[in-house]
């Protein structure tokens, strides 16, 4: 394989695409968006660990074509590639519309499929989201959720296989990860998600042309 021309995007995507080792959690959130992945990592950690899995997302600026809220489709995809899950174990929030209500509207359900208890009895959660989201969901769980150690799990995939997928989507990588740290950028010094200091490498990687994403950065 040839070498990528653009490294700063590599170096972007690294930066945003952050993971942790499998450990065992008490809780797997698996984060909407039109990455099928997502659903089949959240089976994978539950068959190893048989915690309950939250989906949570409805449509929003990942939705891409789907045609059903995105939990929705998310549960449909863990139970064709395991029909006989238990789905006692599936909770299901489908309003949502950004990682805020993912999270606020999913710890709803979440008291309504068990008991308000239950937050407060579990200390490990499992993260999983679109790999280029991954830190930012990571920050905003920091910051709405509080005393939990949270595992960031997203998919196994390389920069490449991101941008093969979003172009297969019509989405721009390469500027969806740009506007990913001015969001987080942004949203930290708000007090939106929990404040982290960006690499100056990355807050200052310039707009040029990315022959990898087709577009003008």
């Amino acid at each position: 394989m040839k070498p990528l021309k653009y490294p700063n995007q590599c170096e972007i995507f690294s930066w945003l695409y952050i993971k942790d080792n499998l450990i065992p959690v008490d809780l797997i959130i698996g984060f909407g968006h039109f990455d099928l992945r997502i659903p089949l990592k959240c089976l994978e950690i539950h068959k190893k660990y048989n915690a309950p899995i939250l989906f949570t997302g409805g449509r929003g600026s990942g939705t891409a074509d789907l045609k059903e809220p995105e939990a929705i489709v998310f549960k449909k995809e863990l139970l064709k590639n395991f029909p006989s899950m238990d789905q006692s174990f599936l909770i299901i929030e489908s309003s949502s519309t950004n990682t805020s209500e993912n999270i606020k509207f999913g710890i709803k359900e979440i008291e309504k499929k068990f008991n308000k208890n239950f937050l407060n009895k579990i200390s490990t959660i499992a993260l999983v989201s679109s790999p280029y989201r991954q830190r930012r969901v990571f920050l905003t769980c920091l910051k709405n959720m509080n005393n939990k150690i949270f595992v960031n799990l997203p998919p196994e995939t390389s920069f490449n296989e991101e941008v093969s997928l979003f172009n297969s989507k019509n989405f721009n990588l390469c500027s969806l990860m740009q506007d990913e740290i001015e969001r987080i950028n942004n949203y930290s010094k708000k007090g939106w998600i929990e404040n982290t200091d960006i690499p100056i490498s990355i807050l200052n990687s310039k707009s040029y042309y990315c022959k990898n994403c087709k577009n003008i950065l």
